[in-house]
């Protein structure tokens, strides 16, 4: 009905050549505010893309976090494929990233990886973190796992590369060779 029109308002607002962020979070509000049986965590995503690309982390962060939270605390919500709550949680590991919470951020990606151990992604981003925040000896196995799934990700074998340098064992034949 009308809530499901303004979904599909804010899901046409966030396509090119529209990308009218401001406009995809007015319509997912309206259709959040009319239809209280509706899987809200997934207007609660959808809204904190808007605002996460929109450059508003905050209230992206905020978003997610209710979209997490309601997956937890919801009966009907159980029932959501883990698959899809790794991904909020791995929204949100990206989004504290911006903010500069590593801390949250490497909770939230070790939280997908709990929920969906097969995203490629998830590994990648927990050793970016990992790495970023220089904590290289943890930051190799996330990488090394990444990679297996994607061996040409120039960024992950950099990161990885550094990880051998820098780690508490440098082993710098070992950081050549992965950047080769």
């Amino acid at each position: 009905a009308k809530a499901d029109y303004y979904e599909e308002i804010g899901k046409i607002c966030e396509e090119p050549p529209v990308l009218r962020d401001d406009a995809a979070v007015v319509a997912y509000r309206q259709a959040q505010e009319l239809d209280n049986d509706r899987d809200y965590s997934l207007i609660h995503h959808e809204l904190a893309l808007s605002y996460f690309d929109a450059a508003d982390y905050e209230r992206a962060a905020y978003e997610l976090d209710k979209a997490v939270r309601l997956y937890q605390e919801g009966e009907h919500f159980r029932s959501v494929d883990s698959r899809k709550v790794a991904r909020y949680y791995n929204a949100l590991g990206l989004t504290y990233r911006r903010l500069g919470r590593s801390n949250m951020a490497l909770s939230a990606y070790e939280r997908a990886l709990e929920l969906d151990s097969e995203d490629a992604p998830v590994y990648l981003n927990l050793g970016l973190a990992y790495h970023k925040s220089g904590r290289y000896d943890e930051a190799k196995e996330p990488l090394q796992k990444h990679l297996k799934k994607q061996p040409d990700d120039r960024d992950a074998l950099l990161a990885l590369s550094e990880c051998y340098a820098y780690g508490s064992q440098p082993d710098l034949r070992r950081a050549i060779e992965t950047c080769q």
